[in-house]
């Protein structure tokens, strides 16, 4: 196929030149006909080797920087074949430059492929509850981690190493994670805990009636609380979603009303809990990944490549 693709290109070239050039200026039509039919007749060639899983050769892997070939179609969306190529691209250069084994390379279009799948799953999904990333977000997020890790031009350095990557590339990357983020923390049910850790039982029903009583939490959680962390913050933990903490936490918290205690105090490994709630924001009250087989199961999902 490959070797029929360049004889006949061969052929429509000798004929363009054949043409006169004052023939070519005074009518152009001519001279952008071939081109077409070339570029229509090389695109199904080429199409035909892609979509005939012979991807490994150097010059199909080429054309999918001029040929706008899918791989996948989702709910009117588009996943392109360039897109999955050249993410495998970067699981192999770093493969190759970190020496991984090639059960790794073997496995990694195919779950590059579910990656790119729920991205764009997410992506829409998101869009349709009114969840979006801006370009202003995901250009301060880059900013903030490669300040992190020695400046712009040295993990732009990394990238490229490591990966052959580029920085609108990783921006890509970091937009997606942006969205699963914001469906996290917007979409899904969130509430914002407080508590107080205490190990002893006794105790921690002490507390938990003068916080009954009306004692100011805030005080208490910094007297009685033996969460380091959250103790000096009057024992904020901040908005927790759904899967986030073990399951007796998650049940207390998110069986408590704003603003109340919840009923009775809380064992779990670490000790008992003293749980109040301060705040509740989103509406889909599931776990990510409930709310993500929901979205999978409703959309249609075209894959036109094995990988």
């Amino acid at each position: 196929m490959i070797h029929q693709i360049k004889r006949i290109s061969v052929n429509i070239i000798l004929t363009i030149r054949n043409v006169r050039i004052r023939q070519l200026i005074q009518q152009p039509v001519l001279f952008l006909v071939p081109l077409v039919i070339l570029y229509v007749i090389a695109a199904i060639g080429f199409a035909i080797v892609w979509y005939g899983f012979d991807s490994s050769k150097p010059i199909v892997k080429r054309s999918l920087q001029f040929f706008p070939f899918p791989a996948a179609v989702i709910d009117g969306g588009l996943i392109w074949s360039s897109q999955l190529d050249r993410q495998v691209g970067f699981v192999v250069q770093f493969s190759e430059k970190t020496g991984q084994s090639q059960v790794v390379l073997e496995q990694a279009p195919g779950k590059i492929f579910d990656r790119l799948v729920e991205n764009k799953l997410v992506e829409k999904a998101a869009a349709k509850g009114g969840v979006r990333v801006t370009l202003a977000e995901v250009n301060e997020a880059y900013k903030q981690l490669a300040e992190k890790h020695g400046g712009e031009a040295e993990v732009a350095k990394v990238l490229a190493n490591l990966y052959g990557m580029t920085p609108a590339d990783f921006r890509q990357l970091i937009g997606a994670e942006l969205v699963k983020q914001q469906v996290r923390g917007e979409l899904l049910v969130n509430v914002k805990v407080r508590h107080i850790l205490v190990k002893d039982e006794k105790r921690a029903r002490e507390v938990f009636e003068k916080a009954r009583a009306g004692a100011n939490f805030d005080d208490l959680a910094k007297e009685f609380s033996e969460d380091k962390e959250s103790r000096e913050k009057g024992g904020d933990l901040g908005f927790i979603h759904r899967g986030q903490v073990n399951d007796k936490l998650e049940n207390a918290a998110f069986g408590t009303k704003v603003g109340e205690l919840h009923g009775d105090i809380v064992k779990s490994d670490l000790g008992f809990h003293v749980i109040r709630v301060d705040d509740r924001r989103g509406s889909v009250d599931k776990t990510y990944e409930q709310w993500f087989e929901e979205v999978k199961s409703k959309t249609r999902v075209i894959r036109l490549v094995k990988v």
